[in-house]
């Protein structure tokens, strides 16, 4: 696939509205059903939240509902800030299919890693794994050569992402690195799929399909 070089902003495409429609929705319900602009840890637990046990009791629908859920209205903002600075230049540069694998992917596979470096009882909501996996996945790609952009841009936004999980108790630094690893590994792979594909089958999948092979694999691990 050819380079591409990103502007400071891209405009989002299907995937980041459609991830953005149902967070707000899903983050909306409880805030409606708390009656105020945040969410009690008994009503994200009940519709979802991330919590010690949730493994272990085979509650695996949690690894990706929890990513749905957010504490109060500043929380849901901030990450879907990062979703939609970060999600257009890598849905633009991968396509809509890949970008929900990778989201996706960093989601749950953030909760995992969240969840491994945990000790003690806890109960964790947000997208910031998944955003971070968005972040990881450019990184990714700006290795392989085929972003071009600043390593500044990767200082800043990597190191924010830092300083927010580190300078805030409140924040699941877990989930921050799982996703972020998540999005980086997932992105390599699903280009040494690309070049494999390319040279061993020689024929090109349309976007749409592409995407319907996402929903289906997404469903039927559901």
């Amino acid at each position: 696939m050819p380079s591409f070089r990103p502007g400071f902003f891209e405009v989002p495409h299907a995937a980041v509205y459609a991830l953005m429609t149902v967070t707000v929705l899903a983050s909306g319900f409880c805030f409606i059903q708390a009656g105020g602009p945040a969410a009690p840890a008994e009503l994200l637990y009940r519709y979802g939240g991330m919590y010690s046990g949730a493994i272990a009791r085979h509650e695996y629908w949690r690894l990706l509902a929890y990513g749905f859920l957010h504490v109060n209205f500043v929380h849901l903002t901030m990450n879907m800030l990062c979703l939609v600075l970060w999600g257009g230049h890598l849905e633009r540069r991968i396509g809509p299919a890949y970008f929900l694998i990778i989201y996706l992917c960093a989601m749950v596979f953030g909760a995992i890693i969240g969840n491994g470096i945990h000790s003690t009882p806890y109960l964790t909501v947000g997208a910031s794994g998944a955003t971070s996996g968005i972040l990881g996945a450019l990184l990714c790609l700006w290795i392989l050569g085929k972003l071009d952009v600043g390593f500044d841009f990767f200082a800043i936004n990597i190191g924010l992402n830092i300083a927010f999980a580190l300078g805030n108790s409140r924040i699941d630094w877990g989930v921050h690195l799982g996703g972020f690893a998540a999005g980086l590994i997932a992105c390599a792979v699903l280009d040494i799929i690309e070049k494999a594909n390319s040279w061993a089958l020689r024929c090109k999948f349309p976007e749409a399909v592409k995407v319907n092979l996402t929903l289906l694999a997404c469903v039927a691990a559901l």
